[in-house]
């Protein structure tokens, strides 16, 4: 027979597997919340938590004052050498001294404006500064430029001879500038229409295709890319 266990907060009886066991030290058994009751109210203490951080630095984003969801608003530690701990992934829950003195060290902005900090774009006091992408005809010299995650590159197409700038997250230099030159670049078969046409109907695809180094189904694939009507199935036969 199921054990069963009545749930202390939402008051049902359900089998001894729907609740957590317990983990401290003097106390075993199934735990006095359900799971979903115990997700439920450990969701409920960190938005409270969380609530009581963000009246403690203001209620809004220090740079632009968003106050609209909280949920998109962060902490900011204006030095990262003195950082104990994140506020975010803080799970004690308990708005005490050592909170506080670590809120001290932060400022409240929202998602926006955190990321754009992290980026270089702007400071703490929302003032703007020059970006990566600002200065880049300037920095740039066929030389590659290394952000904290991504790296910029100024290359030549080698199928177009366009030069332009990449940003990359890895260290690999782009060959092309664009997926067209990726597909016609990495062609093996670069013949033009008016010789192809003049060859289509000159010599079969296999024999075009030996001459190529390529498949027929290359030949095939080109006219049909270049529009070049193909002769039809038998032709081959009956012109011997």
């Amino acid at each position: 027979m199921v054990k069963e266990k009545e749930c202390a907060k939402c008051g049902e009886f359900k089998a001894e597997d729907d609740f957590y066991k317990r983990n401290t030290k003097g106390r075993s058994g199934p735990a006095s919340y359900c799971k979903c009751c115990h997700i439920k109210s450990v969701k409920e203490m960190g938005y409270q938590f969380k609530l009581k951080c963000i009246e403690y630095l203001g209620n809004k984003c220090k740079i632009c004052e968003y106050n609209k969801c909280i949920a998109a608003l962060d902490f900011h530690h204006l030095d990262p050498k003195i950082k104990e701990f994140g506020i975010a992934k803080f799970r004690r829950y308990s708005f005490d001294k050592r909170v506080k003195k670590e809120l001290d060290k932060c400022i409240l902005v929202c998602c926006r404006c955190h990321r754009e900090i992290h980026a270089g774009m702007i400071d703490c006091d929302g003032n703007k500064l020059n970006s990566v992408f600002d200065n880049l005809k300037i920095t740039i010299k066929n030389k590659r430029i290394s952000t904290k995650k991504h790296f910029i590159f100024k290359v030549e197409c080698k199928y177009c001879k366009k030069i332009f700038i990449s940003v990359r997250s890895k260290n690999k230099k782009p060959k092309f500038c664009s997926r067209e030159c990726v597909s016609d670049g990495q062609r093996k078969l670069t013949i033009d229409k008016f010789t192809l046409e003049k060859l289509i109907w000159e010599k079969p695809m296999t024999h075009i295709a030996k001459e190529f180094d390529v498949c027929d189904r290359a030949i095939g694939k080109r006219c049909k890319k270049l529009g070049i009507k193909i002769p039809p199935r038998g032709y081959w036969i009956k012109h011997k």
